[in-house]
């Protein structure tokens, strides 16, 4: 299997707006490409929210999606990566930016299956029987939320879709973002966390095996921060980043 050498592991020690949450990522996938980008590395992040918001896909239409009803009074923001608009709420969310991303899959779509199995692999470890849907299935009208559509890399317990993943690239970097449902949002109570089907309620430790375990799997040295140690923080910074 490829590995890349090294990857950090930042856990956001808090949750985060929207737009915070998006413009991190968003530095993180235009600083792949500069100098400032630590050598031979990966960046995973896990992040939660500082309340609840919906995040519209690249390619959907805002304003269609906005005029519902039930999303009216909820902050929106626009994702960089595909897919449908999730609702963020009692969730888990990752994202994983490499600078050149064959150094890890042969074609993109693969870097799926190579995140989301030992996500599987923990949830079962602690007796959670998720795992890969397998098939997908597209309706002539996609539903417009990413947790009611059907595709393959979908981690499922039984036929309840508990985590999704989408991507962006750019210039041989990529970036990978997913939402693992904790527990369902009085916002989308038709869409059901791992708590809700199984009744494991999940803590800290729990996110620091999940992480560890993803990063594990995709390099051969993890590091671990709590926050944004001094050396990458400079990622941050709008102005150097997109120079």
């Amino acid at each position: 299997m490829r590995q890349l050498e090294h990857c950090h592991i930042i856990l956001e020690p808090q949750p985060l707006s929207g737009f915070e949450n998006m413009r991190r990522d968003a530095l993180l996938l235009s600083g792949a490409a500069t100098s400032q980008w630590p050598e031979q590395a990966g960046i995973l992040r896990f992040y939660a929210w500082n309340e609840p918001t919906l995040s519209i896909g690249y390619f959907q239409k805002l304003e269609a999606i906005v005029a519902t009803p039930r999303w009216q009074s909820l902050p929106v923001v626009r994702r960089l990566s595909g897919g449908g608009a999730i609702l963020h709420d009692r969730e888990w969310t990752y994202s994983l930016t490499v600078p050149h991303w064959p150094q890890l899959v042969e074609k993109p779509h693969e870097l799926y299956a190579t995140i989301h199995q030992p996500i599987v692999d923990v949830l079962n470890s602690i007796g959670i029987p998720a795992q890969f849907r397998g098939v997908t299935t597209h309706l002539p009208m996609e539903p417009d939320l990413c947790f009611l559509r059907t595709d393959e890399n979908d981690l499922v317990i039984g036929h309840q879709k508990i985590l999704g993943s989408a991507q962006r690239r750019r210039k041989g970097s990529l970036l990978q973002h997913g939402s693992l449902i904790l527990s369902s949002s009085p916002v989308t109570p038709e869409i059901h966390g791992v708590s809700d089907i199984c009744g494991t309620q999940f803590n800290e430790s729990h996110r620091l095996v999940l992480a560890t375990k993803i990063a594990s799997h995709i390099s051969q040295q993890v590091h671990i921060h709590n926050d944004w140690p001094a050396e990458l923080s400079s990622l941050l910074n709008e102005a150097e980043t997109s120079a």
